[in-house]
């Protein structure tokens, strides 16, 4: 997904949480991907 966005030259910012999975479970997590 991330590479086609930049194929259409648009900006994408791609932010992994390694401690999570599908979904979010870490309240910090959710806040930093809230933020972003």
């Amino acid at each position: 997904m991330v590479d086609a966005i930049k194929e259409k030259r648009l900006l994408v910012a791609y932010i992994t949480f390694e401690e999570e999975q599908h979904g979010f479970r870490c309240a910090e997590n959710i806040k930093r991907a809230l933020d972003a």
